[in-house]
């Protein structure tokens, strides 16, 4: 499942504490919006440290949440 920093950024407006549990939430969306609409200069070490130690742990609790919410909701 792709889950965008769109999503997490309306994750974040329509149910606080769910996003409350995404580590790094406010670093997500911020560095969505400078890599979607061209802020400036792309730190491209700070990319790549993302993309290689944060994401792997991010995408496992993002996917717990997802399952939580299918549970929940029966779907």
């Amino acid at each position: 499942m792709r889950i965008s920093g769109m999503l997490l950024k309306r994750l974040r407006r329509d149910d606080a504490d769910t996003a409350a549990r995404v580590p790094g939430l406010e670093r997500i969306v911020g560095l969505r919006n400078v890599l979607a609409h061209e802020y400036g200069d792309i730190n491209y070490e700070i990319l790549w440290l993302a993309t290689t130690t944060e994401i792997p742990g991010l995408i496992t609790i993002l996917n717990e949440l997802v399952d939580e919410a299918r549970d929940a909701t029966g779907l």
